[in-house]
């Protein structure tokens, strides 16, 4: 959590834990409880433009596309694009 009741949320699951609601069940209650805890927060995903099922997950819990940022360096010296998803 910030001091402006923002929280950057962040998850990764390995592929054998694709598809089976985890990663649902997982922010769901995060969501829940950081709502439950702190009331009026403002929730701010990014992902990246190839990840579809991330992409998908954030739509379903109500997640809004904010920013596109088109390059952003990673470490192997490549740029990848990203976008942001707010909720709150």
């Amino acid at each position: 959590m910030t001091v402006d009741n923002s929280a950057i949320i962040g998850y990764v699951f390995f592929p054998n834990c694709w598809g089976k609601g985890y990663a649902r069940e997982a922010l769901n209650w995060m969501i829940s409880y950081l709502v439950e805890t702190y009331q009026n927060i403002d929730f701010c995903a990014y992902v990246n433009v190839q990840n579809h099922r991330s992409i998908a997950l954030l739509h379903n819990l109500g997640f809004v596309r904010s920013i596109f940022f088109p390059n952003i360096e990673s470490n192997q010296d490549e740029f990848n694009q990203e976008v942001q998803y707010r909720k709150g």
